[in-house]
């Protein structure tokens, strides 16, 4: 299976704006985390290697809003299918397609390497 070059291009220009929104975040990282976490990054590792970590929790941080975005999307659409089913097996579906909470995540720990 190919893609056709349109959507080849359309691949291309979304990854683009995916290191750009990356290189944003991580150049306001003490802004979109903390001071003290910016600092313990840049205190560790070289600056190029502290910007790749940055850029890779960005990356992180937009999947995450992506997942639960996409969730409220079903979400909202469950909804309305419920409200046209008689059996209520959508609204069942519903219930359970509930996201479930999780603990705040850490930062992970990494090491640099040479």
């Amino acid at each position: 299976m190919s893609l056709a070059t349109g959507e080849v291009d359309s691949i291309e220009n979304i990854k683009g704006l995916l290191d750009i929104a990356k290189s944003a975040f991580a150049s306001d990282f003490a802004e979109m985390t903390t001071d003290e976490v910016n600092s313990k990054i840049d205190e560790a590792f070289s600056a190029a290697t502290a910007t790749e970590i940055k850029k890779e929790w960005a990356k992180r941080q937009f999947y995450l809003m992506a997942s639960v975005n996409a969730s409220a999307a079903a979400k909202n659409i469950l909804g309305l299918v419920s409200e046209l089913d008689p059996t209520g097996v959508s609204g069942v579906v519903n219930a359970f397609s509930q996201p479930i909470c999780d603990k705040s995540t850490e930062f992970p720990a990494v090491k640099e390497l040479n």
